[in-house]
């Protein structure tokens, strides 16, 4: 009765509970449950088919067997893309017969004036994709109210185990 008391200094630790149980343990006769289970023979699950099984419901509702499905229309392949253009970017500058230096070396001609060329628009973004689909507040208080349940029995059952050990003990 010392686990239920109110004030935290009256029940007994982890330890003590411990060692009373290992004690009933010890006192009890019988398989323990691990071995229970192993040595039970379990009724083998039975499954059933069902109407609907193996089939595929279409969009308009009708229903429809895997081999009546037609298979998705193909994708044509996009073509390819062009070659890059010749003779882009060179590091040869061209030499100007006219363009000589005092000492007979000749210098390069005045390079053309460069020619930037407009920056291409980027291609619009693709849309973002859409949020996850939230949970509704209905679904998510019925599922606290059934963790509190499930919460609630094992509470009740372990108190009932302890009370158990300790009547048998005391």
């Amino acid at each position: 009765h010392r686990v239920l008391q109110f004030q935290h200094e009256l029940r007994p630790t982890a330890a003590e509970i411990a060692e009373e149980l290992e004690a009933l343990h010890d006192a009890m006769e019988g398989p323990t449950l691990g071995r229970w289970a192993r040595s039970r023979e379990w009724p083998q699950q039975i499954l059933e088919g069902a109407e609907l099984e193996g089939k595929s419901i279409d969009t308009d509702g009708q229903v429809v067997s895997p081999s009546q499905v037609p298979p998705p229309p193909r994708t044509p392949t996009p073509p390819p893309a062009p070659p890059p253009a010749l003779g882009g970017a060179s590091s040869v500058v061209p030499m100007d017969a006219r363009n000589v230096s005092p000492g007979k070396v000749p210098s390069p001609a005045a390079p053309p004036p460069r020619q930037t060329p407009a920056p291409e628009r980027p291609a619009a973004r693709p849309p973002p994709p859409p949020p996850p689909p939230s949970r509704s507040p209905v679904m998510m208080i019925g599922v606290g109210i059934v963790v509190l349940v499930v919460l609630g029995v094992l509470v009740s059952v372990l108190l009932a185990v302890l009370a158990a050990a300790l009547y048998v003990v005391a």
